[in-house]
């Protein structure tokens, strides 16, 4: 499943509103470093940013951050499915 897909599914998943900026933490293997994909809605459309280090938002803009790490350790877009098999297994 390619990343905009991912992406797609989790900001419907999250009920993601129009106003909100989804962040996810993500483990870049080439540079071997952690990034962060920053999305929101720009005139009705999926906005995707990618950036070295995690933005400054005020504290008036809402947002939902996703850390998730993999079987490796390293951070991942996890899938909707690992997201509700964490949840579960809290419990």
């Amino acid at each position: 499943m390619n990343i905009l897909s991912k992406i797609q599914k989790l900001w419907s998943y999250l009920q993601i509103q129009d106003n909100e900026t989804l962040i996810i933490q993500v483990y870049n293997y080439e540079k071997k470093v952690d990034v962060f994909y920053i999305i929101g809605l720009v005139e009705c459309d999926m906005h995707i940013e990618l950036s070295e280090a995690c933005p400054n938002l005020s504290e008036l803009q809402p947002f939902k951050f996703i850390k998730f790490c993999g079987a490796d350790g390293r951070h991942i877009i996890p899938s909707v499915s690992d997201l509700i098999a964490e949840s579960e297994s809290d419990y």
